[in-house]
């Protein structure tokens, strides 16, 4: 957060544990996503709180990152697979193809065979 972003006040109350009298640091309420009730556009919160709150953030922030990348793992693997496994069906398709084409060209051999021992008798 920058300076212009929160400022040092002295403060009646901390917004999250009640802790009077001590510095802290005046937040907007949008910086807090949220947090806070609707109602209150800033809320002052202890030294304490804050170290807290923003660590708290940094650890969640953290395992996001870290469950974005198990994920992009996970389709890049993915991916791989149905390439893999589009490659050997795109073969196999090939070997059907050929061993059909194979069997309609003996089986129009033997009618050819076939015609010409009908013709000759």
């Amino acid at each position: 957060m920058t300076k212009q972003q929160t400022k040092e006040v002295r403060i009646n109350s901390c917004f999250y544990c009640g802790k009077l009298g001590s510095k802290a640091r005046y937040i907007p309420n949008d910086i807090l996503l949220c947090e806070s009730p609707a109602f209150i556009t800033d809320v002052t919160v202890c030294e304490d709180c804050l170290k807290n709150w923003l660590k708290d953030k940094y650890s969640a922030i953290m395992t996001l990152l870290q469950t974005l990348a198990d994920k992009e793992s996970l389709i890049s693997t993915l991916q791989n697979s149905i390439e893999a496994s589009s490659k050997r069906e795109s073969y196999y398709l090939d070997e059907m193809k050929k061993a059909f084409e194979t069997i309609v060209d003996q089986s129009l051999k033997i009618d050819k065979i076939e015609s010409k021992k009908n013709v000759t008798n």
